[in-house]
C-alpha cells in the first residue's frame, strides 16, 4: 500500500513540475514577443532620426534656398552630389 501512494505523490510530484515549466516557457515566451517590439520601435525611431540627418545634411550641402526655390537659381544643379557621393554618404 505504501509503494502505491509513494508512486502517486511522485507523478502529482512530476506533474506539477512539468505545470510550472510550461507555465515559466509561457512567461519567457511574452517577455520575448514584448523585447522585440522595443527593439522594433528603437529600429524604427532610429531609422527616423538617420533619415532626418541625411535630410539635414543634404540640405546643408545643397543649401536651403536652393531647395525652396526648386533649384530655380543658375548653377544650382552643378552644386547637387552624384550618385556616387550620395552612396558613400548612405553607407556612412
Amino acid at each position: 500500500m505504501r509503494a502505491a501512494s509513494r508512486f502517486g505523490r511522485f507523478d502529482l510530484q512530476v506533474r506539477l513540475v512539468l505545470v510550472l515549466l510550461v507555465a515559466f516557457l509561457g512567461m519567457l515566451d511574452l517577455l520575448n514577443v514584448v523585447l522585440l517590439g522595443r527593439a522594433r520601435e528603437a529600429l524604427e525611431s532610429s531609422y527616423e532620426a538617420h533619415a532626418a540627418l541625411a535630410a539635414d545634411s543634404l540640405a546643408a550641402w545643397i543649401g536651403r534656398e536652393a531647395l525652396a526655390g526648386g533649384l530655380a537659381e543658375r548653377g544650382a544643379l552643378d552644386r547637387l552630389p552624384t550618385a556616387v557621393v550620395l552612396r558613400r554618404e548612405a553607407f556612412r
